[in-house]
């Protein structure tokens, strides 16, 4: 599910879209996420929302505890939800890249 959920607005549920895939999965089965938030440059990503408004795909940006939630029923693999260049970064990489996507990976038992 990367760069899927931020086009699916809160009407259709995307947390339970997880939990219905989640569902459907044998044990043992990986769910990689990621999706847009404006957790750190809120004024910016106003003005990309207001823009694809619009558009035939509008996004929908969501907070890290939004995030964090679609992986309910999910242990979390290290390093949990986190920016994505904070995923499993190269040790002394000072590049932080964009912040703007939360990624994580989780393990349905």
């Amino acid at each position: 599910m990367v760069a899927v959920l931020h086009f699916v607005p809160d009407a259709k549920d995307p947390r339970g879209v997880v939990a219905r895939y989640r569902d459907a999965l044998p044990p043992g089965s990986l769910v990689a996420l990621s999706h847009l938030t404006a957790d750190q440059k809120p004024a910016e990503m106003a003005a990309v929302v207001e823009a694809m408004r619009e558009s035939r795909d509008p996004m929908y940006f969501r907070s890290y505890t939004e995030v964090l939630a679609m992986f309910e029923g999910l242990e979390l693999v290290k390093p949990g939800v986190v920016s994505a260049p904070q995923w499993r970064s190269e040790p002394g990489c000072s590049d932080v890249g964009a912040t703007d996507v939360h990624v994580g990976l989780g393990r349905w038992a």
